[in-house]
């Protein structure tokens, strides 16, 4: 994702709104829509995993928002919890229009969006935020910690089969299909140097589905979801069982950078 792929159409004038990853806002009208299609007041995203008519945010006069699916083919997810039909929002609400993540605040902070745009948003930005801290506070924090860079290296075994994870000189024997899924974690975690740390590196399910060589004809999430618990069993045997890190709706990174 660039910052270019979501843009607003016709910005609302109600008092809520959401903040993408890059900490732009989008003020919601009565009828907000979110699609890779939008009409009126509407949040476009150009991202592979969002629907021509994903989702709309609707504003009572009460103040209340609630968010809806319009039955979107990859789903939405509000505050860690899948949404298939309509759920009330409170403010600090992360939330998923397919693997694009936004932050609702309501009523809405009273920044400017150039102001807010410094800042970085992350799940840990709201977990962690103090009892006495606002939520608009939240969105300017910049203190989340870098990755640490970590010798991190792979060997493909002569003939195929698999092949060697070497970790700070340890080396870790790995299948095929965890030296495919490493690999992708390693290159999207250099490709991705230049993006806000809260973003950087994650790879969704659907791109493992599609990069790995699996040994099933119809692999599922529940297959990546496995594959990366049997990656971790066999990076922990170099002392290492942190290296890759999952948060809903983006999907798996490594939690250091590679230096090879």
């Amino acid at each position: 994702m660039v910052p270019e792929q979501i843009h607003m159409e016709g910005p609302g004038d109600c008092n809520a709104c959401l903040v993408d990853a890059w900490g732009r806002v989008y003020r919601l009208g009565k009828i907000t829509t979110i699609g890779r299609n939008t009409t009126g007041c509407g949040i476009a995203i150009h991202q592979g995993s969002v629907s021509r008519e994903h989702a709309t945010l609707e504003y009572e006069d009460t103040g209340t928002v609630y968010f809806r699916d319009l039955g979107s083919t990859n789903g939405s997810v509000v505050a860690n919890r899948s949404v298939r039909d309509s759920i009330e929002l409170v403010t600090g609400d992360l939330l998923f229009i397919g693997s694009v993540g936004f932050y609702f605040v309501s009523p809405a902070p009273p920044l400017s969006s150039s102001k807010l745009s410094v800042g970085t948003v992350s799940a840990s930005a709201i977990s962690e935020t103090p009892a006495d801290m606002g939520a608009a506070d939240a969105y300017e924090r910049t203190d989340i910690a870098q990755p640490a860079a970590l010798d991190l290296h792979t060997i493909e075994a002569t003939g195929g089969g698999g092949g060697f994870v070497c970790v700070e000189g340890k080396d870790v024997q790995v299948s095929m299909v965890q030296l495919e899924l490493l690999q992708l974690l390693m290159k999207r975690m250099a490709a991705d140097q230049g993006r806000p740390v809260a973003v950087r590196g994650y790879v969704h399910s659907s791109e493992i589905l599609a990069a790995v060589s699996w040994d099933t004809a119809h692999p599922s999430d529940n297959h990546v979801k496995q594959l990366v618990r049997r990656l971790r069993r066999s990076l922990a045997r170099s002392g290492r069982d942190d290296l890759i890190e999952s948060q809903q709706g983006l999907g798996y990174r490594l939690s250091v950078v590679p230096r090879v």
